[in-house]
Formats: structure tokens, C-alpha cells, sequence
């Protein structure tokens, strides 16, 4: 109690020491573009401070990224942000969000003016396997025998990554026959805080011959390699998934939640499939669906990679920016 009530009575102080100390910077930099890269919004008070402190100074440009869904003003300590806020409002030239949902998230915490958000989808590199397919199977626990659908899970083990929601679709699909061990297995990556809750969900619903736990993975591409499709069971505190984008790469079938920016990145029933958050039976008919159905994955995989290169590549991102900075500079 004590570090939260010192963290808000020193909040707006915090933003008024990092204004001064940037400033020098700036003048001596005298860039015509700042640009900052936030986590969300509000997010760090730096990078609002470097908002703030770019308009004092009279830098051209001002754009702040957020990457993920605005905090309104619910929790007690964002009532202390709103004059900082307010000023950023004002100083920015543009916010950019990787997806409209996001955008339309920030203009109603901030009462934005459309024309101040721009929504650029995030690039994402597609990294290679260093591992050959039989390999990378057999070293995440899949026999050689096996000749069923590979599902792929990467996420931190946070509640809102919907772990346990998946779960609970696997347990319905289980119980009535239409999935085992022979024809479907879910690799889950990753660590977080609820790995344990997880593992324990796992073992209670005696879902351990179908759901094989694989820790944090070296390379990421060796899993892409070795799956079919890929799931995201967010149930909410998204963007646009880089994961998503980065398993279309690999010409995987996706399956994810409406959450953010995921029916941006996801063509319905062409690249995979939309199902709606924290919804396990519906969740459970897309698996069989996939499970019932292999050349439907197969060709959304190819559907998938092809629109990852017409949209998500870095090098299309990179235009997209520059066009902006050059647009911004015009004017």
C-alpha cells in the first residue's frame, strides 16, 4: 500500500524530472522526428515525458507507438495521469497502434481526434528452423509413429492468454471421443506466473497425452516447423500478435480469438479461423473442425504465407514508416 500511494503521489513529479533531463538532449540532437516505442498507454512516464519534452524544445514531428490496449481511468492511480495525459494529447502529432481496435481503444481513453491515430500493422521477421522436423519432434516428445495434427501454443502463462480456456476445450472435445492422443497433440511454450495452475489443469483433466510441455524454446522457427496449425486463446490485453504473424510466416493454419488485432491479421475461414474469447465451446468446434478436416489447414497455411508477404513482412512496415515520416515532414 505504502509503494503504491508513494508511486502516485510522485507520479506527475517523476514526469516533471524527466522533461528536464531530456531536454538538454534534445536541443543538442536537434532531431525533426521523435519517435517512441511504448508498451501501451499510459505506459512508462519517460516516454511521456519525451513527448512533452519534444514539443517544449519545438521538435516537428512527435510520434508514440503503443503496442497494446490504453488503461482508462478506472484504476485509482490513472485519475493522477489525466493532466499528463492531457498534455500529451495536445503535444503529439500522431499515436500509432499496430491495429484499428487498439486505435479505437486509445481515441476513447484520450477523447482523440481521429485524424491524431494512425494504425500501421507491426512487421514481423520470419526466422529459420536450425533443427531438421523429425528431430525437433522427437525432442518435444512426438514418436515417430504419430501421424495426427500438431497444434502450437506460444504465449507467457498469464491468465489472459486464455491457457485454461483451451483446456477446457480439449476436455470437451476428449470426452466425446473425437480427439486423443493418436490423431492430435498441442504443444504449449513459453513460462509466466500460471504455468503451475496450468500444469495442474493438465493433470486433472488427464489431457497429459495430448498437451506436451516444452518450456522456453531456443528457436521458435523449430516449432513452426514442426506444427500444423497454431492457436491464440487470448482472452483479452492484445494488440496485433506478432506471434500470429510470425506462425503465418511459416505457413501455419491460425486459430484465434476476436481480441484486438487478430481479425485484422486473420482472414475467417481463409487463413484459419476467429472464434470468440474465453469461449471453449466454441473454441473446441474449430479444433475438430481442423482435427476432422488436415487439407483444410494445409491450405490456410499456404493462404496465410501468402498474405504475411504481401502485408506483414518488416520490409512493408519499414515503408509504411518512412511514408509517414515524409508525409508528416510535408506538411
Amino acid at each position: 500500500l505504502c509503494r503504491k500511494v508513494t508511486e502516485i503521489l510522485y507520479r506527475i513529479p517523476i514526469v516533471v524530472i524527466d522533461i528536464c533531463l531530456l531536454i538538454p538532449h534534445l536541443r543538442r540532437i536537434k532531431p525533426d522526428i521523435v519517435h517512441i516505442n511504448n508498451g501501451g498507454y499510459p505506459g512508462s512516464p519517460s516516454a511521456r515525458a519525451m513527448v512533452l519534452a519534444s514539443r517544449i524544445v519545438g521538435v516537428h514531428s512527435i510520434f508514440m507507438v503503443v503496442n497494446n490496449e490504453a488503461l482508462d481511468y478506472q484504476p485509482v492511480h490513472r485519475w493522477f495521469d489525466r493532466p499528463t495525459d492531457w498534455l500529451v494529447r495536445g503535444s503529439i502529432t500522431n499515436f500509432i497502434t499496430g491495429s484499428k481496435s487498439s486505435a479505437n481503444k486509445l481515441i476513447n481513453v484520450l477523447k482523440l481526434d481521429r485524424d491524431k491515430i494512425v494504425s500501421l500493422p507491426n512487421g514481423v521477421i520470419h526466422r529459420d528452423p536450425d533443427e531438421s522436423v523429425e528431430s525437433i519432434r522427437r525432442r518435444v516428445g512426438l514418436d515417430d509413429m504419430f501421424c495426427g495434427l500438431v497444434g502450437l501454443v506460444v504465449s507467457r502463462f498469464e491468465y489472459r492468454k486464455g491457457h485454461l480456456v483451451l483446456l477446457d476445450a480439449l476436455e470437451i472435445l476428449k470426452k466425446s471421443g473425437a480427439i486423443s492422443a493418436n490423431n492430435l497433440r498441442i504443444i504449449f511454450e513459453g513460462n509466466g506466473p500460471e504455468l503451475q495452475e496450468v500444469l495442474d489443469m493438465i493433470e486433472r483433466l488427464d489431457l497429459s497425452s495430448i498437451v506436451q510441455f516444452v518450456g522456453d524454446e531456443r528457436n521458435i522457427a523449430n516449432l513452426y516447423l514442426a506444427s500444423d496449425f497454431f492457436v491464440l486463446p487470448s482472452i483479452g490485453g492484445e494488440d496485433f500478435s506478432n506471434v500470429i504473424s510470425e506462425s503465418m510466416s511459416h505457413g501455419l493454419c491460425v486459430i484465434a480469438t476476436d481480441v484486438a488485432g487478430a481479425r485484422e491479421q486473420v482472414s475467417d475461414g481463409q487463413t484459419g479461423f476467429i472464434v470468440s474469447p474465453n469461449n471453449p465451446i466454441e473454441l473446441s468446434d474449430v479444433i475438430l473442425r481442423v482435427v476432422a478436416n488436415p487439407e483444410v489447414v494445409s491450405v490456410a497455411g499456404r493462404k496465410g504465407k501468402d498474405r504475411y508477404l504481401n502485408s506483414f513482412t518488416p520490409e512493408i512496415a519499414i515503408r509504411r514508416y518512412f511514408d509517414l515520416y515524409k508525409e508528416s515532414i510535408q506538411n
